[in-house]
C-alpha cells in the first residue's frame, strides 16, 4: 500500500491538461480519413478458452479460470509463447501468467499450461493487457489499475518489467512505472493504458483525460521506460474521428524491416461501443509513413458471442515467414489466434507524406 501510495503522489494533473491542449489543437488535421466497414483481413487460426487453461499460482495452487483475453505473443524457439490475461467472475480483477503453445500444433482448439508470473500487489488492483518491447522481447509492458475511495478514485499506470526466460521456467525480475521527464522530474499521469515501445527510440502513450471523456494516441521520445514529456505530440492520423469514435488506442508494434515497424491501433464506436483496428506504419523515429483507412479486424459475431460482443483487443503480434500472427482478446472472455498476409495488409495503406 505504501508503494502504491508513493507513486500515486508522482502523478501531475497538469500534464493531463497540456496533453488535452495538444490533442484539441491536433483533431481534424489528419492526412487521411479514416472510416468504418467490415472488412476483415485476418482469420481465424486457433482459439483459447478459459476452461481449456490450466494455471497455477506462484505458490502453485491450481487457480479458477473464466476468462482468457487480451495476451501478447512471442516465438520462442519452435513455440509461441503467450502472456496471458486471466480472470475469473469478475473481469476487473485479472492477472498475467505464461504459457507455450508448440507451433505445429497452433489450430484449432488449444489448451495450455501456465504459470502466474504477474499477480495483483493489491486486492482492489487489476493486472492488464501486457505488451512486449518489438525488438527486445524481455522487455514487458503491462497495465495495473487500481480502484481506490478519496480525491483520485481511479489510477491506471503502464508498468514495466524485465523478463528471464529460463529452461523450464520465465520469472519477471523488475517491475517500474514508465515516467515521463518534465523539466528533469519525472512524473506520471492518472490514466495511461495502451502505452508500450513503438521503437528503440519512440514511446507509443494513449492518455485517458476523465475530464474531458477523451483520449487518443501520442508518440515521444524514450530512455528505456521514461519518456520525454515535450516531446510527446498527439498523431492526428490516429487521433479519434469525434463524429463516430469515442476513443482510439495502440495495441501493438512489430518490426518488418531495417527502419518500419507495423502498428496495429483500435478505435471504439460511439454509438454502440464496438471496437475496429486499423494498421499503420511508421518509421523508427516515429514518422508515420502509411495507414489503412478502413478496419482490418473488427468483432464477428459469428465467430463467438460472448460476455462483450463489441469488442476485440488485439495485444500480440509476430511475423511468421509471410504471415502476421496476432493473438486477440473476444468479448473479454477467449482468445483467438488469427493471421493474415503481411502484403494484404501493406495493400490497404494509404501512404502518407510529409
Amino acid at each position: 500500500m505504501n508503494y502504491i501510495s508513493n507513486i500515486s503522489s508522482r502523478v501531475n494533473k497538469e500534464l493531463d491538461s497540456k496533453l488535452l491542449s495538444m490533442l484539441r489543437e491536433a483533431l481534424g488535421k489528419s492526412k487521411v480519413k479514416r472510416r468504418l466497414s467490415d472488412n476483415n483481413v485476418f482469420k481465424l487460426r486457433a482459439y483459447l478458452l478459459p476452461r481449456d487453461v490450466f494455471v497455477i499460482s506462484p505458490k502453485g495452487l491450481l487457480m479458477n479460470v473464466f476468462t482468457v483475453s487480451n495476451s501478447a505473443i512471442t516465438i520462442r524457439s519452435d513455440s509461441l509463447g503467450i502472456f496471458l490475461r486471466l480472470g475469473s467472475l469478475n473481469f476487473s480483477r485479472t492477472f498475467v501468467a505464461y504459457g507455450e503453445i508448440p507451433l505445429k500444433y497452433l489450430t484449432g482448439r488449444l489448451k495450455i499450461e501456465a504459470k502466474t508470473i504477474l499477480p495483483p500487489i493489491l486486492s482492489s488492483e487489476c493486472v492488464e493487457d501486457p505488451r512486449l518491447d518489438p525488438e527486445i522481447p524481455t522487455e514487458l509492458y503491462h497495465v495495473r489499475a487500481y480502484y481506490m475511495s478519496g480525491a483520485m478514485r481511479s489510477l491506471v499506470i503502464t508498468f514495466h518489467s524485465r523478463i528471464k526466460y529460463g529452461v523450464n521456467y520465465v520469472r519477471i525480475n523488475s517491475l517500474e512505472p514508465v515516467t515521463f521527464d518534465y523539466e528533469g522530474v519525472e512524473y506520471l499521469l492518472q490514466d495511461y493504458r495502451d502505452t508500450f515501445p513503438l521503437s528503440n527510440k519512440v514511446m507509443l502513450v494513449r492518455p485517458w483525460i476523465k475530464d474531458a471523456g477523451i483520449g487518443g494516441i501520442f508518440a515521444g521520445f524514450r530512455e528505456g521506460s521514461k519518456v520525454n514529456f515535450k516531446s510527446l505530440r498527439p498523431i492526428p492520423e490516429l487521433l479519434p474521428n469525434l463524429e463516430f469514435e469515442l476513443k482510439t488506442g495502440a495495441n501493438a508494434s512489430l518490426k518488418i524491416s531495417s527502419n518500419e515497424y507495423l502498428i496495429l491501433f483500435h478505435s471504439v464506436e460511439r454509438i454502440h461501443g464496438t471496437y475496429y483496428t486499423y494498421a499503420a506504419l511508421f518509421s523508427n523515429d516515429g514518422e508515420i509513413l502509411g495507414i489503412t483507412t478502413e478496419p482490418i479486424l473488427q468483432p464477428q459475431p459469428s465467430i463467438y458471442s460472448g460476455r462483450r460482443p463489441s469488442t476485440i483487443f488485439v495485444c500480440g503480434a509476430v511475423r511468421l515467414k509471410d504471415k502476421i500472427v496476432i493473438s486477440a482478446g473476444k468479448d473479454d472472455e477467449i482468445l483467438l489466434i488469427m493471421e493474415a498476409d503481411i502484403n494484404d495488409i501493406l495493400s490497404k495503406m494509404k501512404y502518407v507524406r510529409g
